[in-house]
């Protein structure tokens, strides 16, 4: 009777090393597993100067001129340089982990169905040379923290001519459409360069709040007489920084829209030389901003600057005489082209009266 159960023990265990066998030789029917998925894009990958994009319903385009990535939709516009190559870095260094389904009835699954969905998750993007020939095509859906490595993701992809799909790791942008590929910072100051913000409101009433140092973490209202009292340092030290890390939704060529006589001013200066001056207006829901950037050496306070008396413990972020006339220059090659959609949270933020900082004081109506 003991010979059963090891008769039955035995063609179980052979049953199981038959299954096991069957299924390495599926998975290794499809070549690839562990290999990059673009060896090709990866040695030429330097050579890339186009990507098109197709996702959500829209289409996208990156051009690189020079060592600069563009967004074609956008009248060329700087893209997000960053993002941008991390994306064809990305994908160009993709591997692949495993083989899934090559049923096309199983796509949407995986987010791999209609590139033209605007809720779908897919992405297609064609990598092109300067001759317009493709290095590399891909549809990119669903993604996932990486299972090995927690720095990556881990993505289902598909060439657009293959059925197969398959699960592929690496480290991509989340970009999707012209508006999400722009640089979406007009200015990025330090915050502790910031000596001044000035409101010139159409009326000719003035608001200003500044700092005497620059690690001073809060701003502070000028012209605040005896007996007075600011609502909100938070306010203050929005207003502060809202030229700082001015950032936008959209924009314009600088060539279609025109300046207004009554447009609301604000002007940054710094304690290390740069002047900053943004003019906007309502234009429907949107607020329009042109601005313009210069080097003012009557603005440079000496005493914070490194060998100053007080640069102890201030001069940490200031920038030299010379820094700061680079970073106009760079920041003109741009600036006088376009106006900008500006965020309305930061409209509010550079229209505020001194009304609106004061307690007690009567507030205007928004609405």
């Amino acid at each position: 009777m003991r010979g059963k159960p090891l008769l039955i023990l035995i063609v179980l265990t052979v049953v199981i090393a038959v299954v096991a066998v069957v299924v390495r030789e599926d998975r290794g029917s499809v070549a690839g597993a562990g290999e990059p998925l673009f060896p090709a894009l990866l040695e030429h990958v330097n050579e890339v100067t186009t990507v098109v994009g197709v996702g959500r319903g829209e289409t996208f385009t990156l051009v690189r001129e020079g060592d600069r990535w563009l967004v074609s939709e956008k009248n060329n516009y700087p893209a997000n340089q960053e993002e941008a190559r991390k994306l064809v870095l990305g994908v160009a260094r993709l591997s692949r982990i495993e083989p899934k389904t090559s049923n096309p009835d199983l796509y949407e699954k995986i987010g791999l169905d209609d590139i033209n969905a605007e809720s779908g998750n897919a992405v297609q993007y064609s990598f092109k040379n300067g001759a317009g020939e493709s290095l590399a095509d891909i549809i990119i859906g669903n993604s996932r923290l990486g299972r090995v490595d927690p720095q990556e993701s881990e993505y289902f992809v598909r060439e657009p001519v293959m059925a197969q799909t398959w699960l592929v790791q690496g480290k991509l942008s989340d970009a999707v459409g012209a508006i999400e590929w722009l640089d979406d910072k007009i200015l990025k100051v330090e915050r502790d360069r910031v000596r001044q913000v000035t409101v010139t409101h159409p009326d000719g009433a003035t608001v200003t709040v500044s700092k005497k140092k620059p690690s001073q973490q809060t701003f502070n209202l000028v012209g605040v007489a005896e007996g007075e009292e600011t609502e909100s340092k938070f306010k203050l030290n929005d207003l502060g920084r809202s030229l700082a890390s001015l950032d936008l939704e959209d924009v314009v060529q600088a060539s279609e829209v025109s300046l207004p006589d009554d447009a609301l001013e604000v002007e940054m200066t710094t304690f290390d030389g740069l002047r900053a001056v943004l003019r906007s207006t309502k234009d429907g829901d949107r607020t329009l901003a042109w601005v313009a950037a210069s080097f003012d050496e009557s603005l440079i306070a000496p005493e914070f600057l490194p060998g100053g008396e007080q640069a102890d413990g201030e001069s940490t972020h200031l920038l030299s005489a010379d820094a700061v006339r680079e970073e106009v220059a760079r920041l003109n090659r741009d600036l006088p082209n376009w106006v900008y959609v500006v965020p309305n949270y930061r409209a509010k933020y550079m229209s505020v009266t001194k009304e609106d900082l004061m307690k007690g004081a009567e507030k205007k109506d928004d609405s």
